[in-house]
This record gives structure tokens, sequence and C-alpha cells, in this order.
């Protein structure tokens, strides 16, 4: 997520992060990861998410 330039509060999630999120979280789990059930998932989880499902 991005910051809000203005008032330094971050923007609110797109349909896209949420979707992101939620994809990262169920993967983090199947592979035995540790993750939040709720609240943001950390950028390492997502990292990790978009390099092993990245279409080749």
């Amino acid at each position: 997520m991005s910051e809000n330039s203005k008032s330094g509060q971050k923007a609110r999630p797109t349909e896209h992060d949420r979707g992101l999120a939620e994809g990262a979280r169920l993967w983090a789990r199947e592979q035995g990861l540790p993750v939040p059930a709720r609240g943001e998932v950390p950028r390492t989880i997502i990292r990790q998410y978009r390099q092993r499902t990245a279409p080749n």
C-alpha cells in the first residue's frame, strides 16, 4: 500500500491489493509459513508469493 502524501496516512487498499493479500495469505498457510489471519500481510510473504506464482 502507498501513503497519501498530503496526510501521511496509508491509502485504502484496492480490490487488487485485497485479492493479492488473500492469495498470498492462503499460499503462505499452504506452505506452512506463519501469517496473520487478519490485518496486513508481511511484505516478505507477498514477495515470496509473487516470486513463486509468477508465470514463467
